[in-house]
């Protein structure tokens, strides 16, 4: 049998990545928010820490979930009943979070099907946008490496655009984690892993993150908060049913994956929109 290989995690590069962050925990925390996530699970690992500290400080957070979640354990739950299950576990997560059931939507589009509803989705969140009015906006990073991600950001980033509203907009990292340098990749002689080598040297071994993760938040303090409320999608943490190989967020890299969201600091890419010149890229 052919040895397996593994490019292993080094953790120097998370510790520069750290180290070179601008703590912009003020800025962050000055306004109101609107928090655009793909599925119900990606506002708590993106930026939960940063909403609990802006709801600790009285400022306004409205969730937007854009898709229904029904793929994600597909082969074990009916899509119909998986859909009702991760929009109430998202429901129970926001509130740990400090985020008021009134406060959060779900615009339902279908589960890794996105893209496909771009422009009726766009009309959706410019009209969350108008009716919020926030003062910043969260979306996952421009290149997270999954459809859904994806078309979350150009979707949010059309309506931004179009709303005439003068804010900040910070992308978070999500599955953009879950490559060398920042979890250990096994190499194995199949497409999947040249696959995974690719991204690898697209990003420049990470040098990609380094240069565009300046902005961040410290959450070291609310952590333990952070994790109640991620404990809350059940689905994604959790085996709901027994001797079925269940996938968990913990079981991607051998639990590594997770880890990259239990550091002190959120990191952010940031940028701000104006309504009279083009947007202006600030980190």
């Amino acid at each position: 049998m052919p040895q397996r290989l593994k490019l292993r995690s080094p953790g120097q590069p998370r510790r520069w990545l750290l180290s070179r962050l601008r703590n912009e925990a003020d800025w962050h925390l000055r306004g109101s928010a609107v928090v655009f996530a793909p599925h119900q699970d990606d506002e708590t690992l993106g930026c939960g820490g940063t909403i609990i500290l802006k709801r600790e400080a009285g400022l306004p957070v409205t969730i937007v979930f854009m898709t229904d979640g029904s793929t994600s354990h597909a082969s074990f739950m009916r899509g119909e009943e998986l859909r009702q299950v991760r929009n109430e576990e998202a429901l129970q997560a926001a509130r740990r979070l400090g985020v008021d059931a009134a406060e959060v939507r779900f615009l339902d589009f279908p589960d890794s099907k996105l893209g496909s509803c771009h422009e009726i989705a766009v009309a959706q969140v410019l009209d969350v946008l108008h009716r919020q009015r926030p003062d910043n906006v969260f979306i996952p990073y421009r290149a997270d490496g999954t459809p859904d991600h994806e078309a979350t950001y150009r979707i949010v980033v059309e309506a931004v655009r179009k709303s005439g509203l003068a804010l900040r907009v910070c992308e978070y990292p999500i599955w953009i984690w879950n490559q060398w340098p920042w979890v250990s990749v096994p190499v194995h002689a199949n497409r999947e892993s040249l696959t995974t080598l690719w991204r690898v040297i697209r990003s420049g071994f990470g040098a990609l993150f380094l240069r565009e993760f300046r902005s961040g938040v410290f959450v070291g303090d609310v952590l333990h908060t952070k994790r109640q409320a991620l404990e809350q999608h059940r689905s994604q943490m959790t085996a709901l049913m027994d001797g079925v190989g269940w996938p968990t967020l913990a079981s991607i890299s051998g639990g590594e994956f997770l880890n990259c969201f239990f550091q002190p600091f959120e990191l952010f890419h940031c940028w701000n929109s104006s309504p009279t010149a083009a947007s202006e890229e600030m980190t």
